[in-house]
């Protein structure tokens, strides 16, 4: 058996999520997508098991605040914003985005 470390060592980091919006570019016949917004969706810092009420309660507020769809919405209210008024925004994402919290908070289209 190959180990990556020695074994009192815990090889886990913890990782980054991030929101990336990206636009279609028309180049003739063909199209392409060009990255434009990147957004750091970290999530909070568990508190260890023994920490207080307290401060399991401000995790568990702070975890509703950060939830992907939360930060996916607020993206697509942030570039529906920066947009010129006539342009079509199409938004193409998984099913975890087809909740209540994104469906109920998509920006109106600005005529």
């Amino acid at each position: 058996m190959i180990r990556m470390g020695p074994p009192f060592q815990v090889n886990f980091i913890r990782g980054q999520r991030v929101i990336q919006m990206s636009a279609a570019v028309s180049e003739g016949p063909q199209s392409r997508m060009i990255p434009i917004l990147f957004r750091d969706a970290s999530t909070p810092a568990k508190p260890k098991h023994n920490a207080s009420a307290d401060e399991w309660s401000f995790y568990k507020e702070e975890s509703k605040k950060r939830r992907l769809s939360v930060y996916g919405v607020g993206c697509i209210r942030d570039l529906r914003c920066r947009m010129e008024p006539g342009h079509d925004l199409w938004v193409t994402v998984d099913g975890s985005y087809t909740n209540r919290t994104v469906l109920k908070n998509l920006p109106e289209k600005p005529y």
